[in-house]
């Protein structure tokens, strides 16, 4: 399956701080609507679970500028 996100780039990175873990990745794709991850069952099912363990998720695009995430879960 090919995906459409032009993406040519990827960067992940775990930083620990004070007593939670801080997950960020990003890339350098084309970037999608927020309507459009709305729709996206997958991520809504990473959602949920993060949220059980009392974590948060972010996501931040931009047309032609990428797309990052943004994970903070208690260790």
């Amino acid at each position: 399956m090919k995906k459409q996100n032009k993406c040519r780039l990827v960067a992940i990175a775990f930083k620990k701080i004070e007593n939670k873990l801080q997950i960020e990745s990003s890339d350098n794709g084309v970037g999608v609507t927020f309507k459009v991850i709305n729709l996206k069952n997958g991520l809504h099912n990473v959602e949920n679970r993060i949220l059980v363990i009392k974590g948060t998720i972010t996501f931040d695009t931009k047309s032609n500028k990428g797309f990052k995430t943004k994970i903070i879960f208690p260790i």
